[in-house]
């Protein structure tokens, strides 16, 4: 089995360097756009296979996930399979490939973040938010 994954991964891989594979965005209007993004693309037997490639924030810091790839066919059992980095290391120059080709304007910003942060504070209660500015300011 490991000998169809590795196969399955290096064909995606020299598909997509060729064009012959176009990976599209699912939701291309979602907010979590900048840091989050669901590709997929179709063989011709109507196989889908699809990876999220997604960032995550620790510690002030964008970080790359490792996601798995997902193909789906409905001959498989439960109809998906999932080939994750720890079996394929290819899998993550498939990600990278994808993203050079199809995601070249994937670019989390921290300023995002804080802009939700500050929202988030203000939901707590406005008027102790403001009241807590006033103090620092020495007003």
């Amino acid at each position: 089995m490991k000998e169809q994954l590795n196969d399955i991964v290096s064909t995606l891989i020299s598909a997509t360097k060729n064009g012959s594979l176009v990976w599209t965005e699912e939701n291309p209007n979602s907010k979590t756009r900048t840091y989050k993004r669901k590709m997929a693309t179709k063989g011709s037997d109507g196989t889908v296979f699809e990876m999220i490639i997604e960032y995550t924030l620790s510690d002030d810091k964008w970080k790359l996930e490792e996601n798995s790839l997902w193909i789906e066919n409905a001959t498989l059992p439960n109809g998906r399979y999932s080939i994750g980095t720890y079996k394929n290391k290819d899998v993550i120059v498939l990600r990278d490939l994808i993203m050079e080709k199809f995601c070249s304007d994937l670019n989390p910003k921290i300023e995002v973040v804080e802009d939700i942060l500050s929202d988030i504070c203000k939901g707590i209660s406005i008027s102790t938010l403001r009241d807590n500015k006033l103090k620092d300011l020495g007003i």
